[in-house]
């Protein structure tokens, strides 16, 4: 009797023991086989995220490839139709601000032509009126020298009138004084001369003659002044004409000029002529096609998303399969149907390993935390004497020990101690039974 009392004493004061260290070990247990259960379960997980994408996605491209094919064709077709208005429409606004700075450049240039030639009127016209005012000096000056070779002949008549006088009075004069130097006196002088040359020869005579002679000498001087300032004045208007001339050559080359510049101005004005008409309705035009564009290129765009979206299904589609080859699961030659069929048998395969994870684990840990709760209350019923109720529940605690015992050893991490816990105390209760009956 004495050596099952001592046993039991044992056995319950071991199961205090290990139930203390059950729960305690439990605890930090239970974290790590979180931890590992979790690592199963995303491994599970993530392989089978990668299955169904690739399930999926083959599924949405097989069921959309012939209308993506389609729309692709047709997407294709229109937009590099749209590409080629573009390059078009680019080359005709290109050419439009050609034909702009061309217009611009002729209207500058008609502009400034044509006030040049306006400028060039105006100074015509002024040289022009300059010039006929000078001719008509010069016709003036040209009628009041007509007379000039007349007077010039006549002054010629006259000199040479006035010279023989002249030599006549000298030569009289001169025979007087010669016989009055031989001793003649001077009425006897003048009667001989007067016989010699026929003529009655007088003093009075000989004055009168000195004084027509100084008389004309006067108007010959005074005749010789005025043909001298006539010579002059022809002189001058000889020179003011050859101006004339020159300025008459310079104005009918400035005319001729100006006649050049009213073609041009004329050309030029024919060039620009409904040019800002025709640059409006130019202008006009490319904004309502560039218009038209932008509205073609808003549909081929939401078109384009539309085709990203199967391309984008393509591409997670890509991923996945590029995933399952490098985990074995196939090659790049192979269809998606047999990637799949190898990637669906490993991911049976873990779906078993993670389902037995998680029940075993469940269980485990449930079992584990039953087993130590019925063993503290075995012992807490026995201790107030409950004796059945205190056997029941070693019982139930052994039993649920070892369901934990054998769940978590299937879940891979074995934990034996409330298992030990609950058989000490179920071995305690029971021979505190048998001592009793004994």
């Amino acid at each position: 009797m004495l050596r099952k009392e001592q046993f039991r004493t044992i056995s319950i004061v071991i199961a205090v023991i290990l139930l203390v260290a059950a729960f305690t070990v439990g605890i930090l247990n239970i974290s790590d086989d979180k931890l590992e259960l979790m690592r199963v379960q995303d491994e599970y997980n993530d392989f089978k995220a990668v299955v169904d994408s690739l399930s999926e996605n083959d599924k949405k491209l097989t069921d959309g490839k012939a209308a993506y094919d389609s729309e692709k064709k047709s997407y294709d077709e229109d937009k590099a139709a749209y590409d080629k208005a573009v390059a078009d429409c680019d080359e005709q606004e290109v050419k439009f601000d050609e034909d702009v700075m061309s217009y611009n450049q002729k209207l500058a240039q008609y502009n400034v032509t044509k006030d040049a030639v306006s400028s060039g009127k105006s100074a015509y016209e002024s040289g022009k009126a300059q010039l006929d005012e000078g001719w008509k000096t010069v016709n003036r000056g040209e009628a009041q020298l007509k007379e000039l070779d007349k007077a010039k002949s006549a002054y010629n008549s006259a000199k040479s009138q006035y010279d023989e006088g002249l030599a006549a009075y000298n030569k009289l004069t001169k025979a007087i004084s010669d016989l009055e130097d031989k001793g003649v006196p001077h009425i006897m002088a003048l009667t001989m001369v007067s016989a010699s040359t026929g003529q009655v020869i007088t003093d009075d005579s000989l004055a009168e003659m000195k004084t027509q002679l100084n008389s004309a000498k006067k108007q010959l001087d005074t005749a010789k002044k005025q043909l001298d300032q006539a010579e002059k004045a022809k002189a001058q208007l000889d020179s003011a004409k050859s101006r004339l001339q020159q300025g008459q050559s310079e104005l009918d080359s400035a005319k001729s000029q100006l006649d050049e510049g009213e073609k041009q101005v004329s050309k030029l004005k024919s060039e620009i002529s409904g040019g800002q008409d025709k640059l409006d309705a130019e202008q006009k035009a490319l904004t309502d096609k560039r218009a038209e564009l932008d509205k073609t290129n808003e549909e081929l765009e939401a078109r384009s998303e539309k085709l990203k979206e199967y391309e984008t299904v393509a591409e997670k589609a890509q991923r996945s399969r590029e995933k399952l080859i490098d985990a074995g699961y196939g090659t790049a030659e192979d269809e998606n149907a047999v990637i799949l069929s190898a990637a669906q048998e490993h991911e049976s395969k873990l779906h078993g390993e993670y389902m037995r994870a998680t029940v075993s684990y469940d269980v485990a840990y449930i079992a584990y935390a039953l087993a130590i709760v019925a063993a503290v209350i075995a012992l807490i019923k026995l201790k107030k004497d409950s004796l059945k109720p205190a056997t029941r529940l070693a019982i139930a605690a052994a039993a649920l020990g070892a369901v934990s015992l054998i769940a978590s050893a299937v879940f891979g991490s074995v934990h034996s101690l409330a298992f030990a816990a609950a058989v000490f105390t179920a071995v305690g209760v029971c021979l505190t039974e048998k001592t009793e009956q004994a």
